[in-house]
């Protein structure tokens, strides 16, 4: 039974063929130089749109989140973030179309078999999972659990919630999935590897992203990559994927933002 169907969505055949662009050992290189190159692009691009570098580096206000145990992100990273984002993100595309297999092979953007119900069923499957990593994080290690939700309190509160909503709910997915469940993946897959081998390797990629977070939280970003990576073998499609990352992430944004937290 097709897994693009709501009967045989959990437990149909994958969709997902091996990739087509790069072989790993050079898709990995062009990742990380594409990642580099996005970074500094984007520490001159701030300069040269006259922002203060002052604010790179001036501890954020306060935001009565209470206590954390790291540094919150300042307005001036948070402004870095975005750009480099925004270099990215065609960097990406651009990379994939010179490849072999171009966009469809590589970072497989079409809209998945099934129609928009898929995104929903992905929805569904997506929720408990949440809720389920989320208590059993806050049982483990309550005290860390609830310093890496301060730190993005401080980011979400703070004097520049346009250019937070933008970074965290859309440029983040955006970037990310292009970069490791699109360009990587298709990478990994292309060299042979079976698909879980190079879906985890790309996921540990995708973790040590977020190494700022607690233990828990890296713990709980592996479990979501790799519900991510099984939506992409699923469905075949970065689409579903990409949502349901761009949906947790603007979730989580409107909560922050918004819920009485102390």
């Amino acid at each position: 039974m097709s897994p693009l169907t709501p009967q045989g969505f959990f437990k149909g055949l994958p969709v997902y063929a091996a990739g087509l662009g790069p072989k790993l050992y050079f898709g990995f290189p062009i990742a990380i130089a594409l990642f580099v190159v996005a970074q500094v692009a984007a520490g001159l691009l701030y300069t040269l749109l006259g922002f203060d570098p002052r604010e790179v580096f001036a501890p954020a206000a306060p935001t009565g989140a209470g206590p954390s145990s790291g540094q919150p992100i300042t307005i001036g990273q948070l402004r870095i973030v975005l750009i480099s984002q925004i270099i990215l993100i065609p960097l990406i595309v651009l990379v994939a179309r010179l490849s072999n297999g171009g966009m469809a092979g590589v970072l497989r953007l079409a809209q998945p078999a099934g129609g928009y119900r898929v995104y929903l069923l992905a929805v569904l499957g997506f929720l408990p999972l949440l809720a389920i990593t989320n208590a059993v994080a806050y049982a483990v290690k309550p005290d860390a659990y609830l310093n890496d939700f301060r730190l993005f309190l401080d980011t979400v509160r703070g004097p520049a919630p346009v250019i937070a909503a933008l970074a965290i709910g859309l440029g983040a997915p955006l970037s990310e999935e292009l970069l490791f469940r699109g360009y990587l993946l298709s990478s990994a897959t292309a060299t042979r590897i079976p698909f879980w081998p190079s879906a985890l390797l790309v996921n540990v990629a995708w973790t040590a992203l977020h190494i700022q977070y607690s233990l828990v939280g890296l713990l709980e970003v592996f479990v979501i990559g790799l519900y991510l990576s099984w939506l992409m073998q699923r469905t075949g499609s970065l689409r579903v994927p990409l949502f349901c990352h761009a949906l947790y992430n603007s979730a989580l944004f409107v909560i922050m933002r918004f819920a009485p937290f102390a």
